[in-house]
């Protein structure tokens, strides 16, 4: 819970930038924060239009709640209300590490289900026999001694098949989690930001392989398009990297469960980190 005096940052998007404002909590209920700088007539909203924000840690830069702005007041203050369950699904994001890799699709691909794009699909074994069946099989008329060993060898081929199968997959895993790099990104059931030394065309598609740290780790698969680009500078190394911001175009609902998921439980933890940071002083 945020406690009066936490010092925290107001994130939003406007247009294609994202704007960080340092704030300061100072009252809870209502829940008011007061920007330290920074024009907040963006805040504002047009007619009728509420304005997502972003609560984070000053410090650590965890995403501690999503909410609605509710108005501006004079000063520089901003009423803000908690999102409600359903809001919170479509609009919770935190910061995270999280294994993933990235490629762009070319013209067309994009719209290649992800059944398609998964697994190579090698069917299912061929049902056996048993030795009982068989031997019915080969004591009546329409059968033969040849019509058995045939039987029995289409049987071996199978088994040997479906051997290969699983290893197949086994090394396509292994492939794929080898070029999977560890990333910071900001991830919510609509779409994801990662930063890359590249950047990328608006409108451009990208297949996105992710692994969640679940209680059972997951990876999951989602086509994406890149709808805005930040340019900043690298704090370490002081060369240029680019915040690639996209939204899932096409993403299994259970996959997005998984993420929403993920991401609410996250931004609980982080609240609880803080009350405890809170109350060691």
């Amino acid at each position: 819970m945020l406690e009066k005096g936490n010092e925290i940052k107001v994130c939003y998007s406007s247009g294609h930038n994202r704007i960080e404002l340092a704030s300061q909590v100072v009252s809870v209920s209502p829940l008011q924060v007061k920007l330290a700088s920074g024009d907040s007539s963006m805040l504002k909203g047009r007619q009728g239009e509420r304005v997502i924000v972003d609560l984070r840690d000053l410090t650590s830069n965890e995403t501690l709640m999503t909410a609605a702005v509710e108005q501006v007041l004079p000063s520089g203050v901003l009423q803000i209300k908690q999102l409600g369950e359903e809001e919170m699904r479509e609009f919770v994001r935190v910061f995270a590490w999280l294994e993933m890799s990235h490629e762009v699709l070319e013209d067309g691909m994009a719209e290649v289900g992800l059944e398609e794009m998964v697994d190579p699909d090698f069917g299912e074994p061929l049902p056996e026999m048993t030795h009982l069946q068989m031997k019915s099989l080969a004591r009546s008329e329409e059968a033969s001694e040849a019509v058995l060993y045939l039987i029995q060898a289409v049987q071996a081929l199978d088994r040997k098949l479906e051997a290969v199968s699983i290893l197949t997959k086994q090394l396509i895993d292994r492939t794929r989690s080898g070029s999977m790099a560890r990333r910071k990104v900001s991830i919510s059931g609509s779409g994801l930001l990662f930063f890359d030394d590249a950047a990328y065309d608006l409108g451009a598609k990208l297949s996105l392989r992710i692994r969640l740290p679940l209680r059972r780790p997951v990876q999951l698969h989602a086509v994406a398009e890149v709808v805005r680009v930040d340019k900043e500078i690298d704090p370490e190394l002081n060369e240029p990297r680019y915040g690639i911001a996209c939204k899932f175009t096409n993403i299994r609902e259970s996959d997005r469960e998984r993420v929403i998921g993920f991401s609410i439980q996250k931004q609980r933890e982080a609240l609880r980190r803080l009350k405890t940071k809170g109350d060691r002083y």
